[in-house]
């Protein structure tokens, strides 16, 4: 698609008869003038933006002067959830899910989306998935559809109980950890470059860091070249497996400390 022009509703514009024009304005009578307008001059490939303000500074009345355009107009509307997924303070893949539904029941026919913040990290891929579930929703007439990754970190159903082995059953509470005579590990993510750092330090050498992708695959290199002990490396690759979700998730990783914190509850400060 090719980048539309802005047209101010105030003043007339020349523009080349092949143009592709994006009107943006408040007023649905204003908008249909204006389309109307160009129609008349010989302009054919219109879109509107109905300017879409965020909760709770318009979005209602945005969101009705889109149901009024769609009525009034017979042009592709734009829905800018961009103006929405930066300012709300809230995980993007969420307020897409449910902006996403809001859109193609106002009569939008584009979903407009920017990724301007770290914030809304992979917004781009969410708001396409979540387009994607929004029109398989209406086509079957239900908000409820079991094709959707936008549960990132929760999930539609609840976990199944687990089966209860024979044999001993050993409660275990918090254990102080024994320290590894062979070094110690300093675990970071480079987000920029998409890796997981491990660094060694073994006692009385110069350290060393490992860098990939895959957790396991990071703590074999480890233990292949030093030798740790089983406790340490149980612990390493603990770390290792949160640096992951900390880099599929875009977030900040910090060794010791919790990747999820849940809004219901603290998370334990006992050590693991």
């Amino acid at each position: 698609m090719p980048i539309g022009l802005t047209v101010e509703l105030t003043r007339e514009k020349r523009l080349p008869g092949d143009a592709f024009i994006m009107v943006s304005g408040e007023r649905p009578e204003e908008l249909a003038s204006a389309v109307g307008g160009l129609r008349s001059s010989g302009y054919h490939k219109i879109v509107v933006d109905v300017s879409l303000s965020p909760p709770p500074l318009g979005l209602l009345e945005s969101l009705e002067r889109l149901r009024r355009a769609s009525g009034l107009l017979s042009v592709p509307l734009v829905f800018s959830a961009a103006n929405v997924a930066e300012e709300v303070q809230a995980d993007s893949h969420g307020v897409h899910a449910l902006l996403a539904l809001l859109a193609l029941e106002a009569g939008a026919s584009l979903y407009y989306v920017v990724e301007d913040s770290y914030k809304s990290y992979r917004s781009t891929a969410e708001a396409a998935e979540a387009v994607s579930y929004a029109s398989a929703a209406k086509a079957l007439l239900s908000a409820r559809i079991p094709f959707t990754r936008l549960f990132v970190v929760k999930q539609p159903r609840k976990p199944p109980k687990p089966v209860h082995p024979e044999g001993e059953r050993v409660s275990v509470g918090y254990i102080p950890p024994a320290m590894d005579n062979a070094g110690y590990a300093h675990i970071q993510v480079d987000h920029e470059r998409g890796v997981i750092m491990l660094t060694f330090y073994p006692r009385g050498g110069e350290p060393v860091t490992f860098e990939g992708r895959k957790p396991t695959s990071l703590l074999r290199a480890l233990t292949s070249r030093f030798p740790v002990s089983c406790e340490h490396a149980g612990y390493i690759g603990y770390e290792l497996a949160k640096a992951e979700i900390a880099l599929l998730l875009g977030k900040t990783y910090i060794q010791d400390s919790p990747v999820i914190v849940p809004v219901w509850g603290e998370p334990d400060e006992g050590g693991c």
